[in-house]
């Protein structure tokens, strides 16, 4: 669904001037539908509403959710769909070295392996790229 939804932005993008704020808000609005959805068909417990749980889904809805999605369209608006999709693939790697460096955390073997391979595929990828004159 990642894919089809860059190809579709992308034709999007070419066959006409979007609004990366409205775009980014109808998504928001479809996603939040479709899950009030899940939630009224799957019904869990109460949920404890404090300021704390407020202020967090404020943070995430509005700067973490909003701003991401605007600038990802932005990314997509002016970079190929294959370059541009290639920066969010070492968010992990950088998520894995943080919690090292910042939580102590120990990646397992398995997870230092999976960061080394997508590293690498990025340079390949990268280098490829760069040869073709992207």
């Amino acid at each position: 669904t990642w894919a089809l939804g860059i190809v579709l932005t992308k034709r999007l993008q070419a066959a006409q001037q979007t609004d990366l704020l409205a775009f980014s808000a109808w998504q928001a609005l479809v996603g939040a539908a479709f899950a009030g959805i899940l939630v009224a068909l799957f019904p869990g417990r109460e949920p404890h509403w404090t300021p704390t749980v407020l202020a967090a889904l404020a943070y995430n809805a509005l700067l973490v959710y909003g701003l991401m999605w605007i600038l990802w369209f932005w990314v997509l608006e002016h970079l190929d769909a294959g370059i541009a999709s290639l920066g969010t693939l070492i968010v992990p790697v950088v998520g894995m070295l943080a919690s090292v460096a910042l939580l102590g955390e120990r990646p397992s073997p398995v997870e230092w392996t999976g960061s080394v391979l997508v590293v690498g595929a990025l340079l390949i990828t990268a280098s490829v790229a760069a040869r073709r004159g992207r």
